[in-house]
């Protein structure tokens, strides 16, 4: 509750006369933000980051598969440590390593907003990655 206010600090706030406040902390047993139960609620924070590791997996593909294209056309790495992977060989195998490794621990773990807000911040980077991937392909005229 709001002190003083007689509102709960899970539902917003209508009241004119202060700014609406929706409750992002983590669910607890006692209420819950959506009114549905405590399980419902996770369960359905489960999905969303079951769904960002499927992005994130997808997305990761594709980064391989444009990357190798790419170096293929003639384009070179610029990050470092995504050149040495390229050069032995191992990047698919080091980003399955790593997905393995984010998805045992994502799925075991209790779902928190900021760890899946992360998780989802991840995924935007990977998007971004490939669509800079895509303008190499089209600007060295494979696309």
């Amino acid at each position: 509750m709001f002190a003083g206010s007689g509102r709960s600090a899970t539902s917003p706030s209508l009241d004119p006369k202060g700014p609406a406040v929706i409750d992002l902390r983590e669910p607890r047993a006692d209420a819950s933000s959506t009114g549905g139960d405590v399980a419902t609620e996770l369960r359905q924070h489960r999905r969303i980051r079951l769904a960002g590791l499927v992005a994130l997996v997808v997305l990761n593909a594709l980064d391989v598969l444009t990357t190798y294209r790419a170096l293929e056309a003639g384009a070179t790495e610029a990050n470092p440590v995504g050149a040495f992977f390229i050069d032995t060989g191992l990047l698919p195998w080091a980003k399955l390593a790593v997905l393995v490794f984010l998805g045992v621990k994502t799925l075991r773990a209790e779902p928190k907003l900021a760890t899946t807000s992360a998780l989802w911040f991840v995924v935007g980077v990977y998007a971004m990655a490939i669509v800079s991937n895509t303008l190499s392909l089209r600007h060295l005229g494979v696309l």
